[in-house]
């Protein structure tokens, strides 16, 4: 292929009948690798302009980029899992919700956020399959800790990735 060609009225179209299968459910737009080549502030400002307003980034530099080009009122979600200080602390400086898909990512997350005395934003990531993140669904009792003793940690939602396509595994 020499071209790929973006149907902005076909994304719109799609969106408008996402929306109202959703009903009041919120819409998380993944945004992840360039929004899966299409461009991601071409594709992230398409989608504000019509009405998204959360989106799933796989890297800092990613977040940074909407941050800079003006998506400040937005939320944006750190789809991946960090235990690497130096990302941490910049997610937290962009205002990013990250991911816990472990007890030792949230200690490492709520330390920094106990030493700057301020809350993290994040949701829980539950492996289903996958076996690349997330807690175990045996390890309730480790995700309920989380939320009973991370008072710096804000859990506001919990999540997981399909692990297989219909029938296949």
């Amino acid at each position: 292929m020499k071209r790929l060609v973006i149907d902005r009225q076909a994304i719109r179209i799609n969106l408008q009948t996402i929306k109202e299968r959703a009903g009041a459910s919120s819409i998380y737009a993944n945004l992840s690798g360039n929004a899966q080549g299409m461009g991601l502030l071409e594709i992230a400002t398409l989608l504000r302009n019509e009405g998204i307003r959360t989106f799933i980034v796989s890297d800092v530099s990613a977040a940074s980029l909407l941050r800079k080009k003006g998506f400040i009122e937005e939320n944006i979600m750190m789809l991946r899992p960090s235990v690497d200080k130096n990302e941490l602390e910049a997610m937290i400086d962009l205002n990013v919700i990250c991911t816990v898909s472990s007890l030792d990512t949230a200690v490492i997350l709520s330390g920094i956020a106990e030493a700057r005395s301020t809350v993290v934003e994040v949701q829980i990531r539950v492996d289903t399959g996958f076996g690349r993140y997330g807690f175990q669904p045996s390890e309730v009792d480790k995700i309920v800790s989380v939320y009973r003793n991370m008072s710096s940690l804000a859990i506001t939602g919990v999540f997981t990735r399909i692990s297989a396509l219909y029938g296949k595994s």
